[in-house]
Parts: structure tokens; C-alpha cells; sequence
């Protein structure tokens, strides 16, 4: 009988040895499946502007290495008329948003398409390098200038800024009318 539970233990020893050896060897990724810092920048990210912007047409992170650029494309949800002050606040909120995460980004090129069925240029946003580096600083100097009844603009957040005939025609600011 103890040579039997010896027999018994050396198996279930040998088992779970081998059982623990598996488990490592298939929790550890080999390199050609690990993840690049940009793959993991661009999955995050790419998820959080899904979850946040219904219409989007475009995304890409662009650069072999830190630092990246932001591309990204997409129709601006607006009720019965765009207001040009809320699309400029949707895209500096990502941005704020994104660069707490990601410092590796360091330009974000907005595209702001019109119709989603024609799907036109209406504005060009960029954040440039220098943009980017004083944004943490100037979004909050915004949310404190608002939150004390200051007229705010989030049209300065950007380094260059071009609009379509039919994008100048837009409101700057909502009327409350």
C-alpha cells in the first residue's frame, strides 16, 4: 500500500509539474506576438474613440517611434444646426483626454467631415508639437475661466485651422435661441 501512494504521489507530482510548465509556456507570448508601444497606443486609443464618437471615418497613429501623430476623421453629431464652438470643444476634450494617457502623441490632425453621405471637408484642425505640449495646462486655465463665467474658445487650442465656405457659414456660438 505505500509503495502504491508513492507510485501515486511521483504521478500527481509529475502532473502538476508538467500542468505548471504548460501554463508558463503559453502565458508567455513570443516576441513576433507581443504588442509594439504604438499597437498598444493605437488599440487603447482606437477603443476610446469608438466608445466616444459615433460617426468615426478615419483613425490612424502615424510614426515608426514616439513621437506619434493622431489622424483621425470624423461627421460631428449636431442637432438641427452645427455650432463650430462644440465641434472645436469635442476634439480638445479627446485631445486633453487622450494625452493624459499617451504623452508619446505629440500632433493631432483633425478632419471634420459634413454629411455623412456626401461626407465633404467642412474643417482642418491641428495640434501641432508645441499645441500639444502646452495643452494640460490651457485646457485647465479654460475649465477654470468657464467654471468662473468666463467666455471661453476652444478655437485657440489649435495650431492651424482652415474652414469650407460652408463651415464659416456655421455658428460660432450657440445663440440660446
Amino acid at each position: 500500500m505505500n509503495r502504491f501512494l508513492n507510485v501515486l504521489m511521483v504521478i500527481l507530482m509529475l502532473m502538476f509539474i508538467s500542468a505548471c510548465s504548460q501554463a508558463n509556456s503559453n502565458s508567455v507570448a513570443e516576441p513576433e506576438e507581443m504588442l509594439t508601444q504604438k499597437d498598444f497606443i493605437t488599440n487603447k486609443v482606437e477603443f476610446y474613440t469608438q466608445d466616444h464618437f459615433r460617426f468615426v471615418e478615419k483613425f490612424t497613429i502615424e510614426g515608426s517611434k514616439a513621437p506619434y501623430t493622431l489622424h483621425f476623421t470624423f461627421v460631428p453629431e449636431v442637432g438641427s444646426a452645427p455650432i463650430k464652438e462644440d465641434i472645436y470643444r469635442s476634439m480638445v476634450d479627446y485631445a486633453w483626454n487622450v494625452n493624459n494617457f499617451f504623452k508619446e502623441i505629440k500632433r493631432y490632425e483633425f478632419q471634420v467631415l459634413w454629411d455623412e453621405n456626401v461626407k465633404k471637408e467642412a474643417v482642418g484642425a491641428i495640434m501641432d508639437e508645441e499645441a500639444v505640449r502646452s495643452l494640460n495646462i490651457r485646457y485647465l486655465d479654460l475649465k477654470n475661466a468657464q467654471l468662473g463665467g468666463g467666455d471661453v474658445s476652444y478655437r485657440s487650442f489649435f495650431s492651424n485651422l482652415t474652414e469650407s465656405d460652408e463651415a464659416k457659414r456655421w455658428a460660432e456660438k450657440e445663440t440660446g435661441v
